[in-house]
């Protein structure tokens, strides 16, 4: 257990705790930039790299697709309670578990995902592990980017 911990890589663990600050920060109602919300959905950016380093197919990379449209749908429809208001270059969010919910699953499917490329190439090998890493990390990646439509189209 302890060679998963220090065989990662060094700059995994501040990343995973950022991630978990601000999913933390996300449970308050707040004040944030615009820019920031925009940001997030390059959070997918990492979804992509881990679809393609366990090989992804032509149908890994539809059911990515097509997994990131229904996040989008889901995550703009989701934000009308949660995104109050926009002013010039801040938005006010209320209070919600999803977006630390939605960055614990990207970053532990990654994990996940590149732990078991080094330990178990077998297991990425399966279809049934790209299907699985391909909704969960599509529909992830795109709640973030129906969030930054909705405030988008607040403007």
């Amino acid at each position: 257990m302890t060679s998963l911990i220090t065989g990662a890589p060094l700059w995994v663990w501040p990343l995973f705790v950022v991630l978990l600050l601000v999913g933390l920060r996300a449970r308050r109602n707040r004040e944030a930039p615009v820019v920031l919300v925009y940001a997030l959905p390059l959070l997918g950016v990492l979804a992509l790299r881990s679809v393609y380093a366990v090989g992804g197919s032509g149908w890994g990379w539809a059911l990515f697709a097509l997994a990131y449209g229904a996040g989008a749908v889901v995550g703009h429809h989701l934000q009308k309670r949660w995104t109050l208001a926009r002013a010039g270059r801040k938005v006010r969010l209320a209070g919600e578990s999803m977006t630390l919910v939605v960055m614990m699953a990207l970053f532990w499917a990654n994990f996940v995902a590149g732990v078991l490329q080094a330990v178990a190439p077998a297991i990425i090998a399966n279809p049934w592990f790209l299907v699985a890493l391909s909704v969960i990390l599509g529909g992830c990646a795109g709640s973030f980017a129906g969030r930054a439509v909705r405030v988008w189209r607040m403007a």
